[in-house]
């Protein structure tokens, strides 16, 4: 008899230890797309900086050529240059002094 109850009991201990588990493996899995979006976050503002850092150059170096218009905020692909003031763009010379 003893052997039964022990046996039930035991039984009854991995089955409340399974769905413990169980329940715990939709959180881990919630964890990780989570922490692939922050990733792609990441990844999408730094690349976002770069782009800026590319059109700045570029309009810096187009500055005082006629072929280029002036970067404006009419253009939907120019971002203002916090540090100068003025906008930059991929098509586009930066505002002259």
């Amino acid at each position: 008899m003893r052997v039964i109850v022990l046996s039930a009991t035991g039984f009854l201990l991995l089955a409340i230890a399974g769905c413990v588990s169980a329940q715990d493996q939709p959180d881990q899995q919630a964890a990780a797309p989570q922490s692939q979006q922050q990733d792609q976050q990441t990844a999408n503002a730094e690349s976002a900086n770069t782009d800026v850092d590319h059109d700045k150059t570029l309009s810096t170096q187009r500055q005082g050529n006629d072929r280029y218009p002036v970067c404006s905020p009419m253009d939907s692909n120019n971002h203002l240059d916090v540090s100068t003031g003025k906008f930059v763009g991929p098509s586009c010379q930066m505002e002259a002094d």
